[in-house]
């Protein structure tokens, strides 16, 4: 973590903001980039932590029926635990200093898309307020109020499950994100770390390796003592 995120940023993150959206460390899964990025905010020492959790509200066209066998499907616990690339979590956890990244198309024009990296500078009750780090605004500093948005969750093939809205701030932790969402940036340094002790799917290693552009600023770890080597996932057919 410490190659990532040095601890005097850490302990001055406004004034390293742009060292800390440089930085990034990958992973193949979502509940380890979760963990991660919750042992990174942790490190924001001296800083209140705010939890922010969502307002989940079933959605369907018929209603509820209380002796429906699937009715376990919408309740609370079932709609809280479903996370995905696309929407932000049930329970967020935010600091001053903390770095996020934007998963809604706010305003497309103006650079405010899914994929902006932010720092978060005050928290309110009803909105936060956060510095832009990436995109076309990034050189001018801008800040930006965001409130509580809409996403929309099931209802489709592919999201099983219960078909919901969620409403919650539009944005997750960025301290480490996972591989695919690392798509397209350009990172000065990246830790690259494999709990299980590899890639999953195909050009996942291809993508984390050329996120930097020096084999100096990356750093592979791998939480099995005894493996040195990990498989690059290609498809072939994908090819062909």
């Amino acid at each position: 973590m410490n190659f990532c995120y040095e601890p005097q940023w850490l302990a001055q993150p406004e004034k390293y903001a742009n060292e800390l959206s440089g930085s990034a460390i990958l992973c193949p899964t979502n509940s380890v980039v979760k963990r991660i990025n919750q042992r990174v905010l942790d490190s924001l020492h001296g800083r209140q932590q705010k939890t922010f959790y969502s307002r989940n509200t079933p959605l369907g066209d018929k209603p509820i029926n209380p002796l429906d066998d699937n009715i376990n499907e919408f309740s609370s616990e079932a709609m809280e635990g479903i996370e995905t690339a696309g929407m932000p979590p049930h329970e967020l956890n935010l600091k001053n200093g903390a770095i996020v990244m934007l998963i809604k198309n706010i305003s497309v024009n103006t650079g405010l898309c899914n994929g902006t990296r932010l720092q978060v500078t005050e928290i309110f009750d009803e909105f936060i307020k956060c510095k832009v780090l990436s995109g076309s605004r990034s050189n001018n500093q801008d800040e930006i109020y965001l409130p509580r948005c809409k996403f929309e969750y099931g209802g489709t093939p592919s999201e099983p499950g219960p078909h919901f809205s969620r409403c919650q701030f539009p944005v997750k932790l960025s301290f480490a994100m996972t591989i695919n969402k690392s798509q397209g940036q350009t990172l000065n340094r990246v830790g690259l770390y494999f709990r299980q002790g590899e890639c999953f799917s195909h050009g996942q290693l291809y993508t984390a390796m050329s996120r930097v552009r020096t084999k100096k600023s990356i750093k592979i770890v791998t939480a099995v003592l005894d493996t040195l080597t990990t498989k690059n996932i290609v498809w072939r057919q994908l090819l062909n």
